[in-house]
């Protein structure tokens, strides 16, 4: 005859699960979102920088081309020779044509001092303490949802 076990004693050395199935998953999910997240700010960062560099690069070269212009003049043809040596030295770079090199120019032209060239113009607003309204405040009674039009 089989006895059976009784106690009326409370268990006090088993263990308790601390996870369940579904926080488990919950957890590896969010582990998972943040390695992604990660990886993608890792991404982002990394294009921004690009870009960055990029701008500065053809900040200098719209300055060389100006200084080259008014060493030798106008009519000498700097932009063509450039976008040419650059072309044949660099064949599989893109972005040096002609009319690209020439935006070069104008972009510096229209920038000549470092300093211009910000992120976001509203930043420097924002340095002053408020932001200009671009639209007047609307009346009290154009506001609340009671008013209805005629």
């Amino acid at each position: 005859m089989a006895r059976e076990i009784t106690s009326t004693a409370p268990r006090t050395n088993v263990p308790r699960a601390i996870w369940s199935l579904p926080s488990l998953l919950s957890l590896a999910r969010t582990t998972a979102l943040k390695h992604q997240f990660a990886k993608y700010a890792a991404q982002v960062k990394a294009a921004l920088s690009v870009n960055r560099e990029l701008v500065a690069l053809y900040w200098d070269i719209g300055a060389a081309i100006v200084q080259k212009q008014f060493l030798e003049g106008w009519g000498a043809k700097v932009i063509e020779r450039l976008a040419n040596d650059i072309q044949i030295s660099f064949p599989g770079i893109a972005g040096f044509s002609r009319a690209n090199v020439y935006r070069m120019r104008a972009f510096y032209l229209s920038y000549q001092a470092p300093g211009e060239i910000v992120a976001r113009p509203a930043r420097q607003l924002a340095a002053r303490g408020s932001l200009p309204q671009p639209v007047p405040r609307l009346p009290a009674k154009w506001r609340t949802r009671q008013y209805t039009p005629i």
